[in-house]
């Protein structure tokens, strides 16, 4: 993260998807920035664009013992797939959208247009994001087992809608105007439980993703992009990713 601030300068970060600030947190306790965080309404459709952003502020509490901190930090609430984003141009430095593209329903083209409209000129987008293809996807079809996500109490926002491979994302990022500067992917966590024995196993099994093959190295379970701002930030709807473009709007929505 340090390698997208400024030595001596106060990093401006506006981090979509914000809740439950577990990674707000540590941004604040090792990283020299402001941070503003956004929220869904949950338990929405897309429906119309709305007119105003909900504001509120949430206090957080970070580090141990003698070195505890405590920030206040800025919250907006609004729908980020419809709604104008509340900030003007050219207003941070880097936007964080982690584990966030994967619930959209609607237009992830709105939020990487209005994300690279208050990015400043060089600005930084860093998103992350579910593999589609990941090892454990591909061994549930060769097992004849839906990858389909539950249904969720939260609303249409509390569930995966949309996953992406490693190419997708990188052809959607591009059609919006972002330059990729570098797009990789990791296992980040082992999440497989079970027995001793099948646990040893899997674990065999997931570590080929990491030989230097390019088939296996696309099966991680994450990806993750770099990608700068630049003059050709567009809104646009690619064909590999919507039907039925003539009833998105051609432009967004800023009336503030």
């Amino acid at each position: 993260m340090r390698d997208l601030t400024t030595p001596g300068k106060t990093c401006k970060i506006l981090e979509l998807g914000a809740a439950p600030y577990f990674f707000t947190a540590l941004l604040l306790r090792y990283v020299d920035c402001e941070i503003t965080g956004v929220n869904v309404r949950a338990g929405v459709w897309p429906g119309a664009a709305g007119t105003t952003a909900e504001r509120a502020r949430v206090r957080l509490r970070h580090g141990s013992g003698s070195s505890t901190s405590i920030d206040d930090i800025d919250i907006y609430i609004y729908n980020i797939e419809k709604d104008p984003f509340p900030f003007p141009d050219d207003s941070f430095d880097v936007v964080l959208c982690m584990e966030t593209i994967e619930h959209l329903i609607y237009s992830p083209s709105h939020m990487l247009a209005e994300t690279g409209r208050l990015l400043r000129p060089g600005g930084t987008v860093l998103l992350s994001t579910p593999n589609a293809i990941n090892l454990n996807n591909t061994i549930r079809m060769i097992k004849n087992h839906s990858i389909a996500f539950y249904y969720s109490g939260y609303g249409p926002y509390g569930r995966h809608n949309r996953e992406y491979t490693a190419d997708e994302l990188r052809q959607l990022v591009t059609a919006c105007g972002f330059h990729v500067k570098d797009i990789w992917l990791e296992n980040p966590y082992f999440r497989f439980q079970a027995w001793p024995l099948r646990k040893l196993i899997a674990s065999l099994v997931y570590s080929s993703t990491n030989l230097p093959l390019p088939y296996l190295r696309h099966k991680r379970e994450y990806i993750y992009v770099l990608a700068e701002s630049s003059e050709q930030i567009r809104l646009t709807y690619p064909e590999k990713f919507y039907l039925y473009r003539n009833l998105y709007p051609d432009k967004i929505h800023n009336d503030r």
